[in-house]
Parts: C-alpha cells; structure tokens; sequence
C-alpha cells in the first residue's frame, strides 16, 4: 500500500510521487467516479513495474553476458509483457464502453431536446421578454447570462 512504501523508506517515495504525482491523481479520481477501470489500472501498474525492473536486469545480464539467466528473464519478461498487454486492453476496452453509453444518453438527450424544440424556444423568448432566468440549452447557460434554471 502507499503507506507502506511511505513508512518503508519516505525518500524513495516522495521521489516516486514528484514523478506519478499526476497519473496518481488520475488514479484517485478513477477510483471514485469508475472503480471497475480502476482496478484495472491499478493492475496494469502494478505490472508496468514489473516489466520495468525485469527490462533493468535483462540488460544487465545480457551486457553481462549471463546468456542463460538473460535467456530466463526473457521468459519472464514475456510473460509479464503478455499480461500487461492484455490489461491494457482491458482497461481500453472497458472504457470505449463507457464512452459508448454516454455517447447514447447523449443522443438520447438531443432527440428528446429536438422534439422539445417549439417549447423551449417559447420558453427562451418568454425568458428575454420578462427578464426572467433564460433556460439552458444542452446543459448550457446562454452566453451572457447569470442563469440557474435547469433545462
């Protein structure tokens, strides 16, 4: 856990922090607002290490010339590699589907407001005339306007 690793060695982590500070944050919002992504993620991290530090020792076997042990971190470089692909695509995949149910709310939402068309205009010019809150339009609040009415 991130407590562990602080109490482990404070140095090392606020260094670690300066560098994922911002992919840290991302990873706080996604547990919050999409917390099936999140674990994803979190994996596919977690993963990215291990690739990391098996990368540093292949090198440093092969520029060794430890063939055989190259040969076996190699191995396990692949296999860490193979997963870290697969939850990478996991988590692309999991969030193109997400994307894919805001993309029909939304179109939901502007063929309710197409059919609503007439009314809200009648209710946006009654707005200007009378001064009073002018209504928002896809979510928006016109331009120019301090407007708090809701759709």
């Amino acid at each position: 856990t991130l407590t562990e690793a602080r109490d482990k060695n404070p140095d090392a982590f606020r260094v670690a922090v300066g560098q994922s500070g911002k992919r840290l944050q991302s990873l706080l919002i996604l547990k919050r607002l999409r917390p099936a992504v999140y674990e994803v993620r979190v994996v596919e991290m977690r993963l990215e290490g291990e690739a990391s530090v098996l990368g540093s020792q292949l090198r440093s076997a092969t520029e060794a010339g430890r063939i055989d042990d190259a040969n076996d971190l190699e191995a396990k470089l692949r296999e860490v590699g193979k997963r870290l692909v697969d939850q990478n695509l996991r988590a692309r995949g999991l969030e193109l589907a997400e994307l894919d149910l805001a993309v029909k709310s939304m179109r939901l939402e502007l063929e309710r407001d197409a059919k609503a068309r007439a009314t809200t205009l009648d209710s946006m010019v009654d707005a200007y005339r009378t001064g009073s809150a002018v209504p928002h339009l896809g979510g928006r609040a016109p331009i120019g306007t301090t407007s708090t009415a809701a759709r």
